[in-house]
This record gives structure tokens, sequence and C-alpha cells, in this order.
């Protein structure tokens, strides 16, 4: 699950394990590792692990091929047009994120984790929700509230890393 705030290099570059990247492996952990709402018959742990990792990957993946800028975007010196890149690509991940959540949501976990599943999905929810943020105040080029809310969405993730690391998970509960 790749729990890294976002760091940016010596020269301003932003690596592609940043905060965004860290919530897309933090959905799969945290939603498989936790349970899920969907009907039918409870998976086995193991079966949780594979499935969710899989979900995990494949939304990874998409993640990925987002067109991030490369500098900090909280930089002052970071121009309107950059930062407005940086919401958009923000939004794409947003949406990605979302859709993890849903697929993950599906899931049917064994029942002892149901109660941890209702806590850990709420703070990931929070931790995407923060995130929107994020893309909107950088679509307003308002640095303070962009840096805020990143920092609110790592908060909120940080949790569910350990729960998927705890848990098992291979892909998802991954560090980079």
């Amino acid at each position: 699950m790749q729990n890294q705030p976002i760091h940016f290099g010596p020269n301003g570059t932003a690596p592609r394990s940043h905060a965004l990247a860290r919530l897309v492996v933090l959905g799969a952990g945290l939603a498989a590792s936790c349970g899920g709402g969907g009907g039918g018959d409870r998976l086995t742990k193991e079966e949780l692990i594979a499935q969710g990792d899989a979900i995990c990957k494949k939304h990874r993946d998409k993640f990925e091929a987002i067109d991030f800028p490369k500098t900090d975007p909280t930089s002052p010196e970071t121009s309107d047009e950059v930062l407005e890149q940086f919401g958009g690509a923000l939004d794409q991940g947003v949406t990605i994120f979302r859709d993890q959540i849903g697929e993950l949501r599906d899931l049917n976990p064994p029942e002892d984790f149901e109660e941890a599943y209702d806590g850990a999905m709420d703070g990931l929810d929070g931790a995407v929700d923060s995130l929107d943020e994020a893309a909107g105040a950088a679509h307003d080029a308002d640095r303070d509230k962009l840096r805020e809310a990143l920092d609110e969405s790592n908060r909120r993730g940080e949790a569910a890393d350990k729960v998927a690391r705890d848990y098992g998970f291979q892909v998802c509960g991954a560090e980079s």
C-alpha cells in the first residue's frame, strides 16, 4: 500500500509513488482486508487477499497511466496552469479510487472483519474525499488548501496501510 506522503525530489520532481499512488493500493488493501458489503458466500482470507490484490493491481496500473506534472504543486513557483493540470490529474485519480472502492465493497470478507470494515472503509472514503478537495484547491490555485487536503488524505490513509500489511496482502500492502 505505498503509504507515502507526497514528497518532491531535490529538483522539484514528483516521484510516481506519491500520495495518490499510495491511495490506489491503500484502497485495495483496506477494503479487501477489512471486508465488503457484497452478498453471497463469504470469502476465505486467502480468497480475499487474492481478489483484493488483483483489484489493487488493476487500479494501480490505471493510476500510473495518469500524467501528473513533475513539479511540486504547492510551490509558489508552480504556475496556475500547472496547478490546473495537477487538479485534472487528481480528478482522474479520484475517479479511479471511487471505482476501486466500489469493486472492493462487492467482496464478501470473512465475518471477523465486519467491524473493522466499517471504520476502515469510512477512513478510506474520507481519504478520497480529501483528495477530491485537493483537486478543487488545485483548480482554484489555492496552494495552502491543496497542501492541507493532501496532508489530510495521507493522515486518513495511514491506519489502512497497516491493516492491509498486517492481514497479509502482497500487492495492496506493499510499501515502495
